[in-house]
């Protein structure tokens, strides 16, 4: 067997690790319970299940898993320009969302995390063709310097936690080396932006921190008014290697791709929350129990995953305004879009 075929299949054979250690308990007092009409053991039972879905507490491991693959993802394209073939500069913001399995479902309840993994960033970028910097250099010198493009990218951002359970950190950084190994094409209306191969370092965290703003709540008018420190915490480390190539016909640009990531993510869950259960009264709510729920969980993401991207980009000289999508081998997916100027 040859040597990198020998490394990938080591790699991927690599066992998923997760551990969990959660508690979920809820005690109601009987005789406060019946004074209000409250069957105590279903009261318990409800509670206890609606938590146990709202928290992804049913597989902890499975989901912490999936928290990390969709951070691997999430951070993908947003310090890359796949399309403009800057010949100076490019700079600008992107937006991005990561998910793995069923974690993209935007009409959850504000108080419950996602049913899969889900992650999001948002980052600035700008990079320089070293062609730009050469200054004197003779004609070979600059036709060899034009072909590598070097670009950062970084920023953290604070997610609103207005009438939400979670609130969202987020912080991304890295920096990655273009190289144009083919050439550009040009024939008329129509550009072929040549043969890319790109590779690089980025990070993400990706981390959601329980807020209380708002009860969790059950049937039978039972709120569980829940306090205390509740933290999930993905982080991603990754080596990407990627193919791509563009064409653009007028004002339009599509770019694709093909990569090979090497990951080191993971995601933590620690905390511990507790609180009066009550039921709501004419006069108010009334306890009637109290809750705790604790959790220590850690889950890692596959360290080797293949992936596939493309989107369009609409060119209105300089700024370009573009949306793409990424699919890796690990059920995740992203979507990113932004704004760029490139010279």
């Amino acid at each position: 067997m040859r040597p990198f075929p020998l490394f990938c299949s080591l790699l991927a054979s690599i066992p998923t690790v997760a551990t969990a250690q959660t508690t979920v308990d809820f005690q109601v007092d009987d005789a406060r319970a019946q004074m209000f009409g409250v069957d105590p053991t279903a009261a318990e039972q409800e509670l206890s299940q609606t938590l146990t879905d709202a928290l992804q507490l049913a597989d902890p491991e499975r989901f912490m898993v999936s928290m990390a693959e969709a951070a691997a993802i999430a951070g993908k394209g947003l310090g890359v320009d796949y399309a403009s073939n800057p010949s100076k500069f490019v700079f600008g913001v992107s937006l991005g969302t990561g998910a793995n399995a069923n974690g993209l479902v935007l009409d959850r309840d504000p108080q419950s995390l996602p049913e899969g993994g889900f992650s999001a960033q948002t980052s600035a970028m700008v990079g320089v063709n070293l062609g730009l910097l050469a200054g004197t250099a003779s004609d070979d010198d600059m036709a060899l310097w034009d072909r590598f493009t070097v670009s950062v990218h970084g920023m953290s951002f604070k997610s609103p936690a207005a009438n939400r359970g979670f609130r969202g950190f987020m912080t991304n950084y890295g920096g990655h080396v273009t190289i144009k190994v083919i050439g550009k094409g040009e024939s008329g209306i129509w550009d072929w932006g040549g043969l890319d191969v790109t590779t690089g370092y980025e990070h993400a965290t990706y981390r959601l921190d329980f807020t209380g703003n708002t009860p969790f709540t059950g049937g039978d008018d039972l709120t569980w008014d829940a306090t205390g420190r509740y933290v999930l915490t993905s982080n991603a480390d990754s080596i990407p290697f990627e193919l791509s190539s563009n064409i653009r016909v007028s004002v339009i640009t599509l770019f694709a791709g093909a990569g090979l990531d090497l990951n080191m993510a993971e995601t933590s869950g620690d905390g511990s929350i507790t609180g009066p259960i009550n039921v709501e009264t004419n006069s108010g709510p009334e306890a009637i129990g109290t809750g705790t729920i604790t959790n220590v969980t850690r889950g890692e993401a596959e360290p080797l995953a293949i992936r596939g991207f493309g989107g369009v980009q609409v060119n209105i000289f300089p700024l370009k305004v573009y949306a793409g999508i990424q699919g890796s081998s690990r059920a995740s997916a992203s979507l990113q879009a932004g704004i760029r100027i490139a010279q």
